[in-house]
């Protein structure tokens, strides 16, 4: 695995001049679309800390006594996997262990992964704690965007972005691992990618992933053409995990939205420009409504969906 300091050298260079200056605050939050390589880069700085190197494992594993790690729990009911929010208990007994002194290291820390994934009641038994930070404990948030994070919360903590990469950049990422690839290949990487530089780190490596992605993009681009029997089987199969199904949903618009663009620099027929607009609406109407409502039909507002643009 390439390391996160690598990915992201801006953010890694500011935070180990604070590091090696002992200016670290009590709060960060890492702020960027998922896959920018937050948490990657959280567990390398942990290693900045001379007694924890060599201990990646055991951090990533939650195992390590001096960082507490909380992230999202992944459950599977009824055969549908949805992502759960982070509950009050898991972050009172987090808040438990980091109030312990360090075993090891010179520092205690708390990593909360996906902070937005807080309940509020969650949420707000975190601000005595980021407001009462001693001298040898730091907190590490990571948040997909600024929009779900207390600003109680926000307020308390220095901000890191994490930016997306242009298309170039994530071209040159690729060709830089040694790899021989294909020009189609490369760039079906790079639309896979969609700015995210840890993707497409993965679509590199975990071939089987690389292709059931590119496989699920190929079968909606079938059910574009008219094909509502995929668009069913797509409504049937591809709403059962909903991270991946909302991965899908941005593939999905990605393509609608870079064959629109295409179309108006080639000056091509303005009715199939309109028609595309129109579907990418209503596929943006999907995406909100399972965005914002836990209950939501998926299956039916897909097969509604593909019904709709036949």
């Amino acid at each position: 695995m390439i390391k996160a300091e690598n990915i992201n050298k801006n953010v890694w260079d500011r935070l180990t001049k604070i590091y090696n200056q002992n200016k670290l605050s009590g709060a960060y939050l890492f702020i960027g679309p998922r896959g920018t390589g937050k948490l990657d880069l959280a567990f390398d700085f942990l290693e900045l800390d001379e007694k924890l190197r060599g201990q990646r494992k055991l951090i990533e594993m939650g195992a390590h006594p001096d960082v507490i790690l909380v992230k999202p729990v992944i459950e599977e009911k009824k055969g549908k996997t949805r992502e759960k929010q982070i509950s009050v208990g898991q972050v009172s007994e987090a808040l438990k262990m980091f109030s312990y002194y360090p075993q090891e290291s010179s520092r205690k820390f708390l990593i909360i992964n996906s902070i937005e994934k807080l309940t509020i009641t969650a949420a707000n038994s975190l601000l005595k704690t980021v407001e009462e930070l001693s001298g040898n404990s730091v907190v590490i948030f990571t948040a997909s965007g600024e929009g779900g994070v207390l600003d109680t919360v926000k307020s308390r903590c220095q901000k890191i972005y994490f930016n997306l990469k242009s298309e170039q950049e994530i071209r040159q990422f690729l060709k830089q691992q040694g790899n021989e690839l294909d020009e189609k290949l490369l760039e079906n990487i790079v639309f896979l990618a969609r700015g995210r530089i840890k993707e497409a780190e993965r679509f590199l490596v975990e071939i089987d992933y690389r292709e059931q992605r590119l496989g699920k993009l190929e079968d909606f681009k079938n059910a574009l053409r008219g094909d509502l029997k995929v668009g069913f089987q797509i409504a049937h199969d591809e709403t059962k995990d909903r991270r991946l199904f909302a991965e899908y949903l941005v593939d999905w618009n990605y393509y609608l939205s870079s064959f629109l663009k295409q179309n108006i620099l080639e000056d091509k027929d303005i009715r199939v420009q309109k028609k595309v607009f129109e579907i990418s609406k209503q596929l943006d109407r999907v995406r909100e409504i399972s965005r914002s409502n836990q209950s939501a039909n998926e299956r039916l507002l897909l097969e509604n969906f593909f019904v709709q643009i036949g």
